[in-house]
């Protein structure tokens, strides 16, 4: 029509504006409203698109276009509505753990999975603490291989069944190969410390029970992130021997009744702390130990360069008084 001619001339023109608001084209002013920044106007033209149009390819083009600008104006509500429309679940995943929504985090996975994009929802699973989905996920797409090492470090409790679904997978291809997987339950010897991983096992799912839906402050950081480096099983292992008690036999992994769940998860949540404690305590020791070997080195050095001093002072007046006597 004469409008959007007039609005290509004005926009060609420099005059973006005027051009926007003379033209009937919703393409047009889109575009118009996306060069100039006006995220509000392009968001509302979006809302009007027909029903039929909604999923199509250019629709979701825009969509993701309208959250890339949004998310470099800082407006992460507009940000998220817009990566929601367009299924833009890598955008909402780096969204989400940047400013820590793990309400967020927690929908995604979901949504990703239903989406088909298993490698999204595999990873706001796990930071979400939801080890057993992942688990999941991994069984879901034959990755057996992964999935047997991810339970072996946090899902100890699911060993045996996932390698034994590898060991099914792997014998279609060579008998020899699917021979040589081992299991705790068959080769014990193979799993040393199975035992007390069974225990860390429940200890964090208590935690992480406990915390459901909260998650840990980011103002908790400076203190939680010692956790991240604790060998839970060793230290397991020394209060065990310290204490002159025995790790907890293969009962393990026996269903707790229901009558004792709550003491049990107490007990663990108590003996972590007390582990946490101690290694932060050691930690400090540590530190405290290596300031006072640092001071000691700094007084030495100190020490021998005030004698230096000294010594070529007196090394001075010696030739000074030579040189009188002369």
């Amino acid at each position: 029509s004469e409008y959007i001619t007039v609005a290509r001339f004005l926009e060609s023109q420099g005059f973006k504006e005027e051009a926007m608001a003379v033209t009937t084209d919703p393409d047009h002013k889109f575009d118009l409203a996306m060069e100039l920044g006006q995220t509000d106007i392009a968001h509302s033209l979006l809302q009007e698109t027909l029903e039929e149009d909604k999923d199509s390819t250019d629709t979701m083009a825009k969509w993701k276009r309208l959250s890339d600008l949004a998310l470099k104006e800082n407006n992460f509500e507009l940000c998220e509505a817009a990566s929601l429309a367009s299924n833009d679940f890598a955008g909402l995943l780096l969204m989400y753990s940047a400013i820590g929504n793990l309400d967020g985090i927690e929908k995604l996975a979901t949504s990703a999975e239903k989406g088909g994009k298993t490698n999204i929802a595999f990873v706001s699973y796990l930071l979400s603490g939801n080890v057993e989905a992942c688990v999941n996920i991994l069984i879901d797409t034959k990755r057996f291989p992964e999935a047997a090492f991810f339970a072996r470090t946090y899902l100890p409790s699911r060993i045996d069944g996932i390698v034994s679904l590898w060991k099914n997978d792997l014998s279609r291809t060579s008998q020899s190969a699917a021979d040589a997987l081992a299991a705790p339950t068959d080769h014990p010897e193979l799993f040393p410390d199975v035992e007390v991983a069974l225990q860390v096992e429940k200890m964090f799912l208590a935690q992480r029970d406990a915390a459901n839906g909260t998650g840990i402050s980011a103002k908790d950081y400076p203190t939680a992130k010692n956790d991240l480096e604790l060998n839970l099983i060793e230290l397991i292992k020394s209060r065990s021997s310290s204490s002159s008690q025995p790790p907890l036999s293969s009962s393990a992994d026996e269903e707790l009744s229901p009558s004792n769940d709550d003491t049990t998860e107490e007990k663990m949540e108590e003996e972590v702390d007390a582990l946490t404690a101690e290694e932060t305590q050691r930690e400090a020791e540590e530190e405290a130990a290596a300031a006072a070997t640092k001071k000691a080195e700094e007084e030495a050095v100190e020490a021998a360069k005030k004698t230096k001093e000294e010594a070529e002072k007196a090394q001075e007046e010696k030739a000074d008084d030579f040189a009188d006597d002369w």
